[in-house]
């Protein structure tokens, strides 16, 4: 009775918000009507209800709606969901940071209270926040109880950050990530490590009928590096993996079919690595190649200097009074908006570290018959 209620109801909710989309208000409007009908067959009330579009809130008691009318583009009147705030009236993104003024102690506890203030579901921030997750880290190694006063230098270092971190707040982030109306649909990732953490980038390419294109960062994850330290090509693979994973997750939310998916390392041995069978290599980067290769083969990877990866910014960190005006970040690097890309000039693999190719043992035997 109720097709794209049941399954916009199934695929979008969570916990107790429902938080979906349509390509038009009309669409919206069905949306809107099946929901509210499926649900009081159910005897319940959908409420608190947001929207960009003033049309879909004027169909409903204002008790309903928790965004009020008229829409005021100037004003605050943001939604939290999720950890995240939304404005309809300009349909961007924004985040707050609630920290206190002052800690008399400063302790692993508290530090730990701090950056979870910094709620970041979809990476945005990763830049910023990966800063704290190494610091973070660096406790462990000092081997410092929960409740024990930091050291004076990693107190002064966590001020000295926690200081800028209110810049956070004057990031804007549009919510709607397409042109309009596009007709291809392409995955850019990149991936990339430093001696601390390794991380991936991924980026939403749209393109019109016109040859219009829009390129904008869509998700991103990072991860601190092992304790136990790795060589930075095994690293750099570890964020190779990353981007796998996550660009399947990003194949599963984009309703949309791909038109293609490039992705880009800086590292010529990882793509030696994956320019070789699996079974070539030592554990370590065997099961990592043969993961990425099932899903990503080699002709989907291209290299990318260091300069112009995005995820360098990612794997490295960045003061967050920098974030808002790095446009390598939220875009890619400029030529990501070309219609094609030429990859005729770009540097092949390099040769590979001899210490991760597995040993292989021949042994033969003769057999004589009389």
């Amino acid at each position: 009775r109720y097709p794209l209620a049941s399954e916009v109801t199934q695929r979008d909710t969570y916990v107790d918000d429902l938080m979906t989309g349509t390509n038009s208000p009309a669409e919206a409007e069905v949306l809107q009507s099946q929901l509210l009908k499926m649900f009081s067959s159910a005897h319940l009330e959908l409420r608190k209800w947001s929207s960009n579009s003033p049309s879909l809130l004027q169909r409903l008691p204002s008790e309903y709606c928790e965004t009020k009318l008229p829409l005021v583009f100037d004003s605050d009147n943001t939604v939290k969901t999720l950890g995240l705030q939304w404005n309809p009236a300009t349909d961007m993104f924004s985040f707050s940071v609630n920290l206190p003024l002052r800690r008399p102690l400063h302790t692993k506890r508290t530090l730990l209270s701090d950056i979870s203030k910094i709620f970041d579901p979809m990476g945005w921030l990763a830049p910023i926040t990966i800063r704290t997750k190494i610091l973070f880290q660096s406790l462990w190694a000092l081997k410092i109880s929960w409740d024990e006063s930091l050291p004076a230098n990693v107190v002064e270092e966590w001020n000295a950050y926690r200081s800028n971190l209110s810049s956070i707040e004057l990031i804007k982030i549009p919510r709607f990530v397409c042109l309009p109306n596009p007709t291809c649909y392409e995955i850019l990732g990149f991936c990339d490590a430093s001696q601390k953490a390794y991380a991936a980038v991924v980026y939403l390419k749209t393109t019109n009928d016109e040859g219009d294109c829009k390129v904008q960062l869509f998700t991103s994850k990072t991860r601190v590096a092992p304790v136990n330290q790795e060589s930075i090509p095994r690293l750099e693979l570890c964020g190779a993996t990353l981007l796998v994973s996550l660009i399947d997750s990003v194949r599963k939310s984009v309703l949309e079919p791909i038109t293609n998916v490039y992705m880009w390392t800086d590292s010529t041995i990882v793509l030696d690595w994956l320019s070789s069978s699996s079974s070539r290599w030592k554990v370590f980067v065997a099961n990592r190649v043969s993961k990425i290769q099932q899903s990503y083969p080699r002709h989907h990877w291209h290299h990318v200097i260091s300069h112009e990866n995005p995820a360098d910014v990612a794997s490295r960190g960045i003061d967050p009074s920098d974030l808002k005006e790095d446009s390598l970040w939220w875009n890619g690097p400029s030529w990501v908006m070309q219609p094609a890309f030429n990859f005729s000039q770009e540097i092949g693999s390099t040769s590979t570290v001899p210490t991760e190719e597995r040993k292989v043992k021949i042994h033969s035997c003769h057999a004589v018959s009389t």
